[in-house]
Formats: C-alpha cells, sequence, structure tokens
C-alpha cells in the first residue's frame, strides 16, 4: 500500500539478502496538454506496470497534476519478490517500456511521438527540465564542495560536462547538452554553486546507498480524491493536489517536518 510502500520493499530486499547496491529505479511517462483526464493517465500508468513489472517487481504509480501536461511516476524496487533476482534496467529495457507505452496510449486514441521526436522533443520538455533543475537543487545541498556537487550528478544517471568555466549536464537517452546557466539562470553559474554549496551543508554525509524517498506533501492535500489501487505486484494512487517533485536523500533517514500536514 503507499503508505507502506518503502518498508514493503525494504522487506524483500531483506529476505533475499539484497539490500545493497542501487534500491530502486524511476521512470516518467508524460501526456499531451488537455489530451486526456486525470483517471485515464492514471489508468494506462497502471496497466503500463503490470504489463512491465507487475508479475515480478514492486512498482508505486503515481499520477502528477502539477505541470502543464499530465505525467505518470513509476518507482521501481530493484529486487524480484518472485526470485530475489535484480532489475538490469538496459537499453532494451528503455525500449520495450517505450514501445509498451505507445501501443497503450494508442489503444486509448493518444498521440504518440515520432521515432526522431522521441529523442529531440523529449530533450527540450518542461518535465525533463523540471527534473533537471530538481535534480542540480539536490546535489547543491547535499554536497561539501564542487567535486561531491559533480559526484552525485553522476549517481542521479547525469552526464557531465565542464570545461571553459562553463557546466553542461544530459541523461541518457537524451543526446542534447543543456547548458545549465543559460537554461536556468545567472544562479546557476558556476560561480554561484560555489557559493551556495558554501552556504548550504548537509545535515549529513552525502552516501550512494542506502537510498530513501521523501515525498513532500501540503495543507490542501484531500484524502478523499485519493485513490488507490492494488494488484499484483503494483500499487498505485493519483494525486489531486499540487505536489512538488518527488526528493531523494541519500545516506541516514531524515524526516524532515514544517507542521503536521508538511512532512
Amino acid at each position: 500500500m503507499p503508505d507502506t510502500s518503502y518498508q514493503e520493499m525494504i522487506n524483500v530486499k531483506k529476505q533475499f539478502f539484497k539490500t545493497d547496491g542501487i534500491q530502486c529505479f524511476h521512470a516518467v511517462q508524460s501526456f499531451v496538454k488537455g489530451e486526456i483526464t486525470p483517471e485515464q493517465a492514471h489508468e494506462i500508468g497502471m496497466k503500463l506496470a503490470e504489463k512491465l513489472w507487475g508479475d515480478k517487481f514492486q512498482v508505486v504509480v503515481t499520477t502528477h497534476l502539477n505541470t502543464d501536461s499530465l505525467h505518470n511516476h513509476f518507482v521501481l524496487n530493484s529486487v524480484s519478490f518472485l526470485d530475489g533476482k535484480r532489475f538490469c534496467n538496459t537499453k532494451k529495457d528503455y525500449a520495450i517500456m517505450r514501445k509498451t507505452s505507445d501501443r497503450l496510449c494508442e489503444e486509448y486514441g493518444l498521440n504518440v511521438l515520432s521515432q526522431e521526436e522521441k529523442y529531440n522533443k523529449y530533450a527540450t520538455s518542461s518535465l525533463y527540465k523540471q527534473l533537471m533543475k530538481d535534480s542540480i537543487d539536490y546535489a547543491i545541498a547535499n554536497a561539501k564542495d564542487y567535486n561531491e556537487f559533480i559526484k552525485i550528478l553522476q549517481d542521479l544517471g547525469y552526464i557531465i560536462t565542464d570545461k571553459n568555466n562553463t557546466l553542461s549536464i544530459r541523461r541518457e537517452p537524451y543526446k542534447r547538452n543543456t547548458r545549465i546557466e543559460r537554461q536556468f539562470g545567472s544562479k546557476y553559474s558556476k560561480e554561484n554553486i560555489y557559493k551556495r554549496i558554501l552556504e548550504t551543508q548537509p545535515l549529513y554525509p552525502y552516501s550512494s546507498s542506502p537510498m530513501i524517498l521523501i515525498t513532500r506533501t501540503y495543507e490542501n492535500y484531500n484524502k478523499q480524491k485519493e485513490k488507490h489501487y492494488k494488484n499484483k505486484g503494483s500499487i498505485g494512487y493519483l494525486i489531486y493536489q499540487y505536489e512538488k517533485f518527488i526528493r531523494y536523500k541519500y545516506g541516514k533517514y531524515i524526516k524532515i517536518e514544517n507542521d503536521k500536514n508538511d512532512t
């Protein structure tokens, strides 16, 4: 269930003595603005999770409404509840996920991107840029120096290009580098990143494992509009309120509490 999904995933890892290494995998499925309802988006996301992983891996499916286009987030346990084998995230897996998603969208009469658009249009999507910006902010907040800042981004799957006092990053399968100062403003220049790292020192030392997922919820959270689903190895819930992107926190468990409704 959503409230206990983290502990359920940890229990599977402990059962098969595989608590180290990569803890989980993250994927995003987005839809064209105005083309689909939240319920349909969530239904497609649940079907995708069931077809790809439902018989072997635990997966949380969350439908977010906090950007111009609806999108699903998938968080997949790295260890199978069926046989204890680890999930291998390969280019073949990505291709299967893409094709399965396209077939489901076509069944619902939705538009899908052409092969060329998949590698070019997505690279400039607002969702991709927002996730990138969140990752950079996370790395700044948790690094003790610039070198560790780069390491955190690399651990998050980014490819870094740092030359001529210009910092650019990208993630596979995207082919274009993004110059972060040009994309996000002077606050993200190398000089200002140095300053922000010095001004914001982490509470705990950075560690690449284990991974803890922290989701921030807000005061206007309406539980009556939340739908819970459970079927085989997949679970999901539909969030109607504005919600920030999931933050990834490495190292010791940290509970962030601003008030009783924001933890």
